[in-house]
């Protein structure tokens, strides 16, 4: 290799406290999302495998990424963004459309040994899995992530209006 290249291509300088995801270190920032990233992966692809392969990948892309966070809520946002695309990537993959997978979203403990609390967040989380893709971005990110309707239309790069249409026919 020549120097300053790996087999992979470019080098990358080692992160730093702070230095690329809004005062975080790779580790705290990968710590304080895996759950939120983790939910997302299980709703979008249905099973545990396929949702630690999308839930690796989008912590692969933190890592690698040439971006530098200047505020939680834009790491926040960029995570969910990635998770989303690459979940709908990975069943876009000829392998995935295939394969008949095992549905199994209850196996995967999604709240690491908390209480009785998360039961019914957890059967929310099933049924709002059971729904189209269109309607399961918008209701996780409005009631389990708590984004106003606004910050859920440019997260998705969608109008207000059509948020609040999917809301309303996801809610029935």
């Amino acid at each position: 290799m020549k120097g300053g290249q790996t087999m992979f291509g470019k080098r990358k300088e080692a992160h730093t406290a702070g230095s690329y995801y809004a005062g975080l270190d790779y580790e705290q920032a990968m710590r304080k999302y895996a759950d939120m990233i983790t939910r997302i992966c299980i709703m979008r692809c249905g099973n545990t495998e396929d949702a630690k392969d999308c839930f690796q990948n989008v912590f692969i892309k933190l890592y690698t990424a040439e971006k530098h966070f200047e505020t939680e809520e834009y790491l926040k946002a960029w995570l969910i963004q990635v998770a989303i695309h690459q979940c709908t990537d990975y069943h876009r993959q000829a392998w995935n459309r295939k394969v008949a997978l095992e549905d199994d979203i209850t196996k995967l403990d999604i709240h690491s040994g908390k209480s009785d609390e998360y039961e019914e967040e957890s059967e929310l989380l099933l049924m709002v899995k059971k729904l189209p893709d269109k309607y399961k971005d918008v209701l996780y990110l409005y009631y389990y992530e708590e984004y106003s309707v606004a910050q859920i239309a440019k997260l998705l790069g969608s109008n207000e209006n059509t948020i609040k249409s999917v809301l309303k026919r996801g809610k029935r």
